[in-house]
């Protein structure tokens, strides 16, 4: 079976859309609720520790559960709302919770629980009113979208023949709505392509940041954190074992901080791409402190080629009372030392962009300053 089109119509819940779907949520809330296997497909989907998730009630006779039962990872789902398609995005996965619907949806009590669940990914805007879908699904012209549905293969076929004619579909002019989506989130010119503002050397005539520097800013800040909480939280014998206690104990801090931002940094990036994007302070920061385009990808390069000797290193197995070796462990020395160096600029440029980085900061320089003083008693030892 090919591509499936799922129709999916917001109707009252723009709150809930804005919510779980611009605002992606983070995996830490939907951890308790999912099996191993959900997690590690989700944090593989979603690097940076957040996705956007939407889900639908039974419905009357179960017929909702019966179509998303049929939905497939890979299927296109059209968000609708106010007698348009506004939105598009690709079904990364699927999980049947109640909890998770009652986690992040207000259900009152007799209403139906969202409980059948999808992930998606790749969000787009899109300008679709009804009348030109439905005169490529075969329906009558003024056939309204009454709820949630999964096309048929032959139906699903003509639509996506539709939606990838040049232009068939999309607005020819960009546009910006509001948090409420008071608009219907109608994008630039292409089905995800143009009409949107471009990074300089991303085919865009400034350096405004995109949705590819948000997502890309939102993995380095990722790749930190992972990286920084096992040179903390894992005993290499190196640190002072007072001060990485402190490090410990505060490390909790810096974390929720750095997965604020990225957070963040993934609102923003959705809400560029639906077409809800604004003017906002942390734009002109990122784009001051050089965060966006050319700079930001040599900085992501640097990060990495840093990062993955240091990564490399402390993912190596450690049974109990086992060390990595004195010569491993130079090699961690020796590397960390310009990743800390690397990071520290990174920090240090988005001070301004979020608040609580300062924290963030200080708590690297002291990490840094203990493995600096464990490469110094290394060298008396020599």
């Amino acid at each position: 079976m090919g591509q499936q089109v799922v129709l999916q119509p917001i109707g009252q819940a723009a709150t809930n859309f804005q919510n779980t779907i611009v605002t992606p949520v983070s995996l830490s809330i939907l951890e308790p609720h999912l099996t191993a296997i959900d997690l590690k497909y989700l944090a593989e989907t979603y690097p940076e520790g957040v996705a956007p998730v939407w889900g639908v009630a039974p419905g009357r006779n179960g017929q909702n559960r019966r179509r998303w039962q049929r939905m497939n990872i890979g299927d296109l789902v059209l968000f609708a709302k106010q007698g348009r398609f506004f939105s598009s995005g690709e079904v990364a996965w699927k999980v049947h919770s109640k909890r998770i619907a009652t986690e992040l949806w207000k259900v009152s009590s007799h209403d139906e629980i969202p409980e059948y669940i999808y992930f998606v990914k790749g969000m787009k805007p899109i300008d679709v009113p009804y009348k030109e879908f439905n005169d490529a699904a075969g329906y009558q012209l003024h056939h309204v979208i009454q709820g949630f549905d999964v096309l048929a293969e032959d139906k699903s076929s003509a639509v996506l023949q539709a939606l990838n004619r040049s232009g068939r579909f999309i607005s020819d002019k960009p546009k910006v709505a509001d948090e409420r989506l008071a608009d219907t989130g109608r994008g630039g010119k292409g089905f995800g392509k143009g009409g949107r503002r471009g990074s300089h050397g991303d085919s865009g005539d400034t350096d405004n940041p995109i949705p590819e520097d948000f997502e890309r800013l939102a993995r380095m800040l990722a790749r930190m954190s992972a990286t920084l909480e096992t040179l903390i939280n894992f005993d290499y014998r190196l640190v002072d074992q007072e001060l990485r206690g402190e490090f410990v104990r505060v490390w909790p801090r810096a974390a929720n901080i750095l997965a604020s931002a990225i957070q963040r940094l993934l609102q923003e990036a959705n809400r560029e791409r639906l077409g809800l994007a604004t003017q906002s302070r942390i734009r002109g920061q990122l784009q001051r402190a050089g965060m966006t385009g050319d700079m930001l990808r040599m900085k992501e390069r640097s990060l990495t080629f840093y990062l993955d000797p240091v990564d490399k290193i402390i993912s190596q197995p450690l049974t109990e009372g086992s060390s990595l070796g004195e010569r491993v462990l130079d090699k961690l020395l020796s590397w960390t030392k310009p990743a800390f160096k690397v990071m520290n600029s990174i920090l240090g440029s988005l001070l301004k962009a979020f608040p609580g980085m300062e924290v963030v900061k200080e708590v690297k320089e002291h990490v840094e300053a203990g493995y600096e003083i464990a490469e110094a008693k290394q060298d008396a030892r020599e």
